[in-house]
């Protein structure tokens, strides 16, 4: 399985479960994972603990862009059937459109998730959803690409490139 989806399923467990006070450095979720620049909050211990099983959802910038997508959006479907935890796991896809993400973001929302991962098309195209949705109480986790809003709950960069913003 894809290493950057086992570090997403692995945060969403960790998120829903029991997320500590530590940060990504300190405790080694990874090697090279790291806060963006910055980034020094901290999600409180408890603060989305929920029992299984969970609906997890996931707005994909667009599944067919390359083989890379596809492959990480069929990684993140396996490790979410191999997670007990996980009932149902919810995959859209926004085929390339910024308008077609925004609304699968409010369908995750009003499908009340119980956490949703974001691949956003653009570093604004997301970000009103995912705000919404963490007002709403769901824990949001940004996985491969940049936002502009800081209001997810998690950031896991993945890819072989690092950018700064």
């Amino acid at each position: 399985m894809h290493q950057g989806l086992r570090l997403v399923a692995g945060l969403i467990a960790a998120t829903l479960v029991s997320w500590t006070e530590a940060r990504a450095q300190e405790v080694n979720l990874m090697q090279g994972v790291m806060p963006r620049p910055g980034d020094e909050r901290v999600t409180a211990p408890n603060q989305f603990k929920k029992d299984g099983p969970w609906k997890i959802g996931m707005s994909h910038f667009g599944v067919n862009a390359n083989t890379w997508t596809v492959q990480m959006a069929h990684d993140a479907e396996a490790a979410a059937k191999l997670d007990k935890r996980v009932g149902q796991f919810i995959l859209l896809d926004a085929n390339i459109s910024q308008a077609k993400q925004v609304a699968d973001i409010e369908d995750l929302i009003a499908q009340k998730v119980d956490a949703i991962i974001v691949t956003p098309l653009t570093p604004t195209s997301a970000d009103a959803g995912i705000e919404k949705a963490v007002a709403a109480g769901i824990p949001v986790i940004v996985h491969t690409g940049l936002t502009e809003t800081d209001k997810y709950t998690v950031d896991i960069q993945g890819g072989g490139s690092t950018s700064e913003r």
